[in-house]
């Protein structure tokens, strides 16, 4: 304690305010001997998002906001088209890694962080860090054999890449990102895993970047605020606000739009976000299919999770998965 309190005085210094030095000193002082202080997880978080939590999940909230401050697990994707499972886990013992199987045949839990580089055969593209609630795709957005899909919002590729990497050899995928550098990152992500897909960089809001060419599938991974990450990104706690949901709302809506025209009739769209706020969830679906008269939801179900009015969310609660968000969408077929 008199260390911390030292270095803060001496902070008034650094920051031209040497006249605070005698405030702080007494203020932090009187903090010493008082009593500590007791917090509930609400109090770890800005008013609007525990409000928004509370509404959403009356019975769980306090139950996601404790669950938020927790560490994060590590989820490890193993690339099967390089190396079995199996065979990636004892690679990971004899390195001294202890692992657990996650979700999926594909997934494993480490009991412990380690860096990418000190992970084995990474560089080889062996294996990629994916959350495991994000490694549900490949399950939930069906692709038939000589399937033609689309990624319309690819970046960083996570979702993408494992795809391609349970996808029928026989499929072919295009990844639209609006970003340069972030689409430069797709290709060196590509070329690490030894996979191939069309990266264009284009506005997914429109459909310049379109030939005309319909998909069987398509994945809309929309760009949202992130609340069911907050345990990996403290930070949004700060950085984000309740004012900026209508933005991201009208972004998911203009993609969730534009995605449908280029969609064959009897295909699949899979809607995901990593995001705890049914506004930016099943209110975006909900007002998408109220102006979309050949979309219908079909029913989700998930390992962990709760099922939504129109899809399924996983919840922090278990420490295995962050929040994420997936509502899985038919196109109508055309009548003869």
């Amino acid at each position: 304690d008199h260390a911390a309190i030292h270095a803060t005085v001496q902070a008034c210094n650094s920051l031209g305010k040497p006249w605070a030095r005698g405030l702080v000193n007494g203020v932090l002082r009187s903090l010493q001997r008082s009593p500590e202080p007791s917090f509930g997880p609400k109090d770890y978080y800005p008013a609007w998002i525990a409000e928004m939590l509370e509404a959403d999940y009356p019975e769980q909230a306090s139950e996601i906001l404790a669950a938020c401050l927790e560490r994060a697990p590590q989820t490890l994707r193993v690339n099967a088209r390089r190396i079995s499972t199996a065979e990636y886990r004892q690679r990971l013992a004899d390195a001294g890694i202890d692992s657990q199987p996650g979700f999926t045949p594909v997934q494993l839990i480490l009991a412990k962080p380690v860096a990418s580089h000190e992970l084995p055969g990474f560089g080889d593209g062996l294996v990629s860090i994916q959350d495991a609630g994000a490694g549900f795709a490949d399950q939930l957005l069906p692709r038939p054999e000589n399937a033609r899909w689309l990624d319309s919002c690819a970046a960083p590729g996570g979702k993408l890449f494992q795809l391609l990497e349970t996808s029928p050899t026989a499929t072919t995928a295009l990844a639209v990102e609006i970003a340069p550098a972030r689409a430069a990152h797709l290709r060196d992500e590509a070329a690490r895993l030894g996979l191939s897909a069309d990266i264009v960089e284009g506005d997914a809001t429109n459909l310049q970047w379109w030939n005309g060419e319909l998909f069987d599938a398509i994945l809309v991974d929309a760009p949202c605020s992130g609340s069911g990450t907050l345990r990996r990104h403290p930070e949004m706690k700060l950085l984000r606000s309740a004012e900026e949901l209508p933005t991201y709302q009208s972004l998911q809506g203009a993609l969730l739009e534009t995605a449908w025209k280029t969609l064959r009739p009897g295909g699949s769209l899979l809607y995901c976000t990593c995001s705890l706020f049914s506004a930016e969830n099943d209110r975006v679906i909900s007002l998408f299919r109220s102006k979309t008269a050949d979309a219908s939801s079909k029913a989700i179900a998930l390992p962990t999770g709760i099922a939504t009015e129109y899809g399924w969310q996983l919840l922090p609660t278990d420490s295995r998965t962050d929040g994420f968000y997936y509502a899985l969408l038919v196109k109508a077929p055309t009548k003869d």
